[in-house]
């Protein structure tokens, strides 16, 4: 029982991180291509989108990862 609980755990946290990934992608995106934060961050947009954009690519990393190691463990 415990096992099965861990592993739809898991199987969860997945698709919420590549969820968050590609929230984190338009978010840098739109920081790095578009004016829609101009009002807020009136400055330097391109320096935060880009540094949002590699938090994503740290955090698809992180999901790929988990998804290796779900698929790895013998059932």
């Amino acid at each position: 029982m415990t096992q099965e609980s861990n592993q739809a755990l898991k199987k969860v946290a997945y698709y919420v991180g590549v969820f968050m990934v590609g929230i984190y992608m338009l978010i840098g995106l739109s920081l790095i291509f578009t004016n829609v934060f101009l009002e807020i961050i009136p400055r330097n947009r391109p320096i935060y989108g880009s540094i949002i954009l590699i938090y994503a690519a740290f955090r698809l990393y992180m999901a790929l990862r988990l998804r290796k190691n779900r698929t790895a463990e013998p059932e």
